[in-house]
């Protein structure tokens, strides 16, 4: 079987970057009916699936 190289991808992301961006998620339009939030402070990872 010979693979097909050819995909197309759409990702849309915002990335909020830095100390007090939690506060700044109110104000984010969501990007369509399903959103995933990642949280770290670089020891701890949260995974939140709106």
């Amino acid at each position: 079987m010979k693979p097909n190289p050819n995909y197309d991808q759409y990702i849309p992301t915002c990335i909020l970057f830095g100390a007090g961006q939690l506060n700044n998620l109110h104000v984010q339009p969501m990007p369509g009916k399903r959103t995933l939030i990642v949280i770290s402070n670089g020891k701890f990872t949260r995974l939140i699936n709106l």
